[in-house]
């Protein structure tokens, strides 16, 4: 490869961060272009330049690195099993969180099914438009755009300790539960917003809670959390859906007994 050569990503999350990694390093930088063929790439992981590998916690050596142009096609999610776009959508999901209507008013009534084939082009179109816009406010992460970790501070923690049993949407379905629930309890969040989420995760089939993950183990992966500042697990919470707030600096006693509901021993 040479430096005008331009690398190419097709795949899921993994293949885009970890071709876009490569691109960020290799002979100093090469182009390249994001082919995301999941929907958690579609709407999020193939989209905003974070690329990275997992060395001792998830995603902790990375660049930020931006691909030319990011290319989805919503037909190649045909061939997605269930349980992976299911996994997908909670990224989505995330996103109307964040969104507000008209995201979050298209995701809340979406049927256990994996909808039609507009209101899918949609739903990647409007979670793509929230990150293109986060990101491009804040390219590194300095700021606004940690809030597109909403759900992921406890998400990861449990992804990492259930070494492997859950896919990483599945894990961030049970971290975004939690996360609405602190959001009641220290910004103000309606619960009506919390029990609406779980019924839409649970019509995609969606975990809600933990089975048999160590509560220990969960906090101790968050300990390894790469966006601890002075360290502290600074989380994101939602005051309501298109009003989210981050930086939120929150009890041990607090967090241990939000992991420890998150995870049914």
């Amino acid at each position: 490869l040479e430096r005008r050569d331009v690398i190419v990503a097709v795949g899921g999350g993994a293949v885009t961060d970890v071709a876009g990694f490569a691109a960020a390093t290799f002979r100093r930088g090469l182009p390249w272009i994001s082919c995301p063929t999941t929907l958690v790439g579609q709407v999020d992981a193939g989209i905003g330049g974070k690329t990275g590998i997992d060395v001792a916690a998830k995603n902790d050596v990375g660049a930020f690195h931006p691909s030319l142009v990011v290319l989805s096609d919503p037909t190649l999610l045909n061939t997605l099993s269930q349980r992976e776009w299911a996994a997908g959508f909670t990224e989505a999901l995330k996103s109307g969180l964040l969104a507000g209507d008209p995201l979050w008013g298209l995701i809340r009534k979406w049927p256990s099914t994996r909808g039609e084939d507009q209101a899918l082009a949609t739903l990647i179109r409007r979670s793509a438009a929230l990150k293109n816009r986060v990101v491009a406010a804040d390219p590194k992460e300095a700021g606004e755009r940690a809030i597109l970790n909403l759900g992921h501070t406890i998400g990861h923690g449990i992804e990492h300790a259930a070494a492997g049993r859950y896919l990483h949407g599945e894990a961030i379905a049970i971290g975004l539960v939690a996360a609405l629930t602190l959001s009641v309890e220290h910004a103000g969040l309606d619960p009506a917003v919390t029990d609406e989420v779980t019924g839409v995760l649970s019509r995609q089939g969606l975990p809600t809670v933990a089975e048999d993950v160590s509560v220990e183990a969960v906090i101790g992966a968050m300990r390894s959390d790469k966006k601890r500042s002075a360290g502290r697990t600074k989380f994101v919470l939602l005051e309501a859906p298109g009003r989210a707030v981050w930086g939120v600096d929150l009890d041990d006693a607090v967090v241990a007994a939000a992991v420890a509901a998150a995870c049914h021993n």
